[in-house]
């Protein structure tokens, strides 16, 4: 459906908007959000740095999770100028909300668990985890906002697509608003194979795990049984995780 040049891109779920492809790569002054067909859905515009620095990596695209204003997207960045590093939360019109100076993101590298993220919740809360320096010390912050899912920093990858072939190999929902249960079309995984699908409050706290047998193509979600109001899901398959899509359930 659409093509590009050695653009490095992100397939990136905003909620009741769905799946989206996020500019990973500055262009100019801004970050570029995209339709699967390649039609502009939003520009993010950034802030001017400090000389010599650069912006080396994003994460963590919402709308929900920085500030209490679900109306725009805010993310973070890490920019570096040498060993130096700073991570800051920009809103999309390029309003800065938060800085930590020295400041970056934790090494995932080492991560045995899949889903283990620097933005985190218990249940109750939302937290950020961030490095000072690459070797010693680190921050905890609370912030005001919800993780919508609980992988929401798992985006899968996509770099120079070939024109027919389509990036979305995330699940949907339906109906949506659902009442008494939800039906989950698996979808093309790209190959992978589903072992679960796991069930996440507004809290970001994953309250249902349901078993996928092998060569499944539709999950059913009983929501009789959870309180109305807004749920997503993830998968967790032999290629990693998978997210899904938000929903509401009502009565």
């Amino acid at each position: 459906i659409a093509g590009w040049d050695s653009m490095k891109r992100s397939v990136l779920t905003l909620g009741d908007v769905g799946p989206k492809l996020v500019d990973l790569q500055v262009s100019g002054d801004s970050l570029n959000i995209w339709n699967f067909d390649m039609t502009l859905f939003r520009t993010l515009h950034l802030p001017a740095l400090p000389p010599n620095y650069s912006y080396l990596s994003f994460s963590y695209f919402t709308r929900d999770l920085f500030d209490t204003d679900p109306t725009t997207i805010e993310f973070l960045a890490m920019e570096t100028f040498a060993v130096a590093s700073r991570v800051e939360v920009i809103r999309e019109d390029g309003t800065v909300l938060f800085t930590q100076d020295p400041g970056r993101f934790p090494n995932l590298s080492g991560a045995v668990d899949p889903t283990w993220q620097y933005v985190f919740s218990d249940g109750t809360n939302t937290y950020m985890h961030l490095d000072a320096t690459f070797n010693s010390g680190a921050f905890l912050y609370l912030l005001p906002g919800h993780l919508p899912c609980t992988v929401c920093g798992e985006l899968q990858e996509v770099v120079g697509m070939d024109p027919g072939h389509s990036s979305s190999t995330s699940a949907t929902v339906f109906p949506n608003p659902a009442d008494g249960t939800a039906t989950v079309i698996l979808g093309d995984l790209a190959g992978a194979t589903a072992h679960e699908l796991v069930l996440v409050d507004g809290s970001g706290r994953s309250i249902r795990r349901i078993r996928i047998a092998s060569g499944t193509e539709r999950v059913q979600i009983t929501t009789s049984q959870v309180p109305a109001g807004t749920y997503t899901y993830y998968l967790e398959t032999d290629r990693g995780i998978r997210p899904g899509s938000r929903f509401l359930v009502v009565r």
